[in-house]
């Protein structure tokens, strides 16, 4: 169970979900035993959080998602603050097998990105991105894959 937390811990990072806080994880018990949940509520990344008008949605530049990427907070801390995604990466890595595991993860998300995602993004309901979203979630997803890759 414990390979399962980090690859899920690894695949926050890789789509920046800031939002993996306590109640944002389960476990399933059934006949074999207990398992962590199925992944759930990843909702808060790619720049979900930032408003349509904001800057980073309406002109991204390299410089500006290189600072969004290395700022974004994890899901934990103690309640009043987030400790930040690279911190807890950092943490993985301390794990036997933290970091095979993170890399496993990236490497797929790699995949994912440098292949047809523009067209996989342009055919989600209109509704569930604005279209300065979409075109940030390409450049966002390279840049945290390219981190990842630097931190492990």
């Amino acid at each position: 169970m414990w390979r399962d937390f980090l690859r899920l811990c690894a695949f926050d990072a890789c789509i920046g979900n800031g939002d993996r806080h306590q109640g944002n994880w389960s476990l399933a018990i059934g006949p074999r035993g207990a398992r962590l949940a199925p992944l759930y509520d990843p909702a808060a990344c790619l720049g979900s959080e930032l408003q349509t008008a904001h800057a980073l949605v309406t002109k991204p530049t390299p410089a500006s998602v290189e600072r969004y990427v290395r700022g974004c907070p994890s899901g934990f801390g103690d309640g009043v603050r987030r400790i930040p995604q690279e911190d807890a990466l950092q943490q993985l890595r301390r794990f036997p097998e933290g970091r095979a595991l993170a890399s496993e993860v990236t490497a797929a998300v790699r995949l994912v990105v440098e292949g047809p995602l523009d067209s996989h993004l342009e055919a989600s309901p209109v509704g569930w991105y604005s279209p300065g979203h979409r075109r940030l979630a390409v450049p966002l997803l390279r840049a945290r894959t390219r981190r990842m890759a630097q931190l492990l």
